[in-house]
């Protein structure tokens, strides 16, 4: 397996003193109740940060 994926995203909520982690697998179906191919969503995923980050970037001079 790949170190650089993604495997249980996070959020730390500092004020309440929580931390909810989620299983990637498991927070698809949760949040769009059906399962999610993240095969198929990963190029999806990665055309936005190659492809439309930048120009937004360049919009904004950063």
């Amino acid at each position: 397996m790949r170190s650089n994926l993604i495997r249980c995203p996070v959020v730390k909520v500092s004020r309440f003193g929580h931390l909810a982690i989620w299983p990637l697998a498991e927070l698809g179906p949760r949040m769009g109740s059906k399962p999610v191919d993240l095969a198929q969503l990963r190029p999806e995923f990665a055309h936005v940060p190659r492809n439309q980050l930048p120009p937004y970037q360049v919009r904004r001079g950063w």
